[in-house]
């Protein structure tokens, strides 16, 4: 069982390079309490990309501090964010965790693709990739070989999305599983709140 706090790996302000690749593999990964596994800009460099491989995964986030997988475009940057690929075959993401690409600037979110063979986002977990700015949000895949996905919860959501100040489109959105339950304002969507 491995519980990790992992620090971003991230390009500073006055960096004119990209951020490294993110590649973690564990047979159990728990993530909690503000732990995240991350990659992100604030420069004119690309985020990297991150990965991860685990049998069971467990994401539980918190009311305020992100908690999760991500790669991160931040507002000082023009370079995009990266993909982020996860595989597990139990993924559990709950609390407001978050398994995300993003982009708060003119560069691009990364797709977000996760393949497992049983997932649950709930309590206001994301699987997400999104603009808050004029970059565009990227795809989000979720494929569950022969299990459950379950999707439960206000605010849990599997989603690509443009916010309210975004000038980028949000990505497209794919789920295949054999059995799909969303409940209690859960959702599946791709949504352009911006301009």
């Amino acid at each position: 069982r491995t519980s990790v706090p992992v620090p971003m790996d991230e390009g500073e302000i006055t960096s004119l390079g990209d951020a490294g690749e993110v590649v973690v593999t564990a047979r159990r990964l728990d993530l909690r309490d503000a732990g995240e596994i991350s990659s992100g800009t604030n420069g004119p460099g690309a985020a990297g990309k991150v990965v991860v491989d685990a049998d069971g995964l467990r994401v539980v986030g918190g009311p305020e501090v992100f908690t999760g997988i991500r790669s991160e475009a931040g507002p000082q940057s023009s370079g995009p964010a990266g993909t982020v690929n996860v595989s597990a075959r139990d993924i559990e993401i709950r609390a407001s965790g978050g398994v995300s690409s993003s982009t708060f600037s003119s560069g691009d979110a990364g797709t977000v693709a996760v393949t497992a063979e049983r997932v649950q986002v709930r309590e206001g977990g994301r699987i997400a990739s999104s603009t808050a700015a004029a970059g565009h949000g990227g795809n989000v895949a979720v494929m569950v070989a022969g299990g459950a996905l379950e999707v439960s919860g206000e605010g849990s959501a599997i989603t690509s999305e443009a916010g309210a100040l975004a000038e980028g489109d949000a990505g497209t959105v794919r789920v295949a599983a054999s059995r799909i339950r969303i409940r209690d304002g859960g959702s599946i969507s791709s949504r352009n709140d911006g301009t």
